[in-house]
């Protein structure tokens, strides 16, 4: 954990027992995690980040910490990997997220199916956080410009005459 910005960033480890009958965490750590609660009482905000979501167990392993957060009446936001299956939740009027793949295993059959690649951009505001999901098919790879791709670009322009294309087609 630590805090940047008035904005306390809690990681989970959801995989925190040896055997799991399901994902959990022990209670050394919901013990850690509720004292780091303790400690930061007075954030604007707390965002949690965690491999499996704990959230959708029908043991919650979240409870307690979930219970304290109430009490206090606390900002947050939770996100979550693992099923691969982009999701919005709300839970005590708080929002949870579990994410799409960033070029995991996925049927990839689109935003509407929770299923894209994509990385989630989170920006803090006053009022909380704003999210966008980036779609990977939407960035450019770094190398969109080499030298070789512009001796060709630059060969291809040369030969063509685009002025004189734009001012004969022109109304």
């Amino acid at each position: 954990s630590f805090v940047y910005k008035d904005v306390l960033f809690i990681m989970m480890d959801t995989d925190d027992d040896l055997n799991p009958a399901w994902y959990k965490v022990t209670e050394e750590q919901e013990n850690y995690v509720l004292s780091v609660l303790e400690k930061h009482r007075d954030v604007r905000w707390t965002l949690f980040f965690m491999h499996h979501p704990l959230w959708t167990q029908d043991d919650n392993e979240l409870s307690v910490i979930e219970e304290k957060l109430k009490v206090e009446g606390r900002d947050y936001t939770m996100f979550a990997g693992h099923v691969h299956h982009y999701m919005e939740y709300e839970r005590q009027g708080n929002q949870y997220y579990t994410l799409g793949t960033t070029g995991g295993g996925s049927p990839l059959r689109g935003p509407r199916f929770g299923e894209f690649d994509h990385v989630t951009w989170v920006t803090m505001k006053r009022d909380g956080p704003v999210m966008a999901n980036l779609e990977l098919s939407g960035i450019l790879d770094m190398d969109i410009n080499t030298p070789e791709i512009q001796e060709l670009s630059d060969a291809l322009t040369n030969a063509s005459s685009f002025d004189e294309l734009i001012l004969t087609n022109s109304p």
